[in-house]
């Protein structure tokens, strides 16, 4: 026959089941809390990597647009060795480019002109500005011109 608690025994199994409430209640909220702040740590990274993007384009625009007279000099040199840095920093990051060949994705590309041609329409024809993407996220769509199919 089981033994009956006696009225202290019974009060310290509820305060012992109380602690035992709380105490997963707490171990509850601090994992909820980690994973808000992983979250928050993520959105943070993607805004600050996002706003970087437009160094890296402003670089690149710098490397395509160089006068004739200065590409072979050292300096120049260094504007390219300073783009390249920047793009591994942003691969280290997980950030990459989206391909942009083949036929318009409405995921990741966004449309600024549709050019009039033979091809078969959505066809990008040209990159306007490069877009970037995080693993699956999207940080900034690649613009581009698409083909608008004459008859």
């Amino acid at each position: 026959m089981p033994k009956k608690n006696t009225p202290k025994q019974s009060k310290e199994l509820e305060y012992l089941n109380g602690w035992k409430r709380e105490r997963a209640a707490f171990e509850n909220f601090r994992k909820e809390q980690e994973r808000r702040l992983d979250e928050f740590r993520k959105y943070a990274t993607r805004d600050m990597l996002s706003s970087l993007l437009e160094i890296m384009d402003n670089l690149s625009l710098a490397a395509k647009h160089v006068p004739k007279e200065i590409e072979k000099n050292k300096w120049f040199d260094g504007i390219g060795h300073i783009e390249k840095q920047f793009s591994q920093i942003l691969n280290r990051w997980g950030v990459e480019e989206i391909e942009s060949e083949g036929i318009f994705d409405p995921l990741l590309h966004e449309v600024v002109e549709e050019v009039k041609s033979k091809v078969e329409d959505g066809t990008i024809i040209e990159v306007v500005q490069q877009g970037y993407r995080m693993g699956d996220t999207v940080l900034r769509p690649t613009k581009v011109r698409v083909a608008k199919q004459t008859k």
